[in-house]
């Protein structure tokens, strides 16, 4: 509800999302972790610009399909 601003009241969601993804984040490290991590090094060399990193993003897709 945009009408209540109690931050706690959704502290129990955000601790469930952050489980979630770490999993995710160990899956991935486990299943492709060096596309993974060649992919998020393109990304945070080139601004998050996609289109500068697809060569990454081919490979890391192939290897881990989402």
């Amino acid at each position: 509800k945009k009408s209540d601003q109690d931050p706690e009241k959704c502290l129990s969601e955000g601790a469930a999302m952050t489980g979630c993804m770490v999993e995710v984040l160990r899956d991935l490290k486990g299943k492709c972790g060096d596309e993974t991590n060649a992919y998020a090094a393109c990304l945070d060399y080139r601004s998050n610009q996609f289109e500068k990193c697809r060569a990454e993003q081919q490979a890391f897709e192939s290897k881990c399909p989402l």
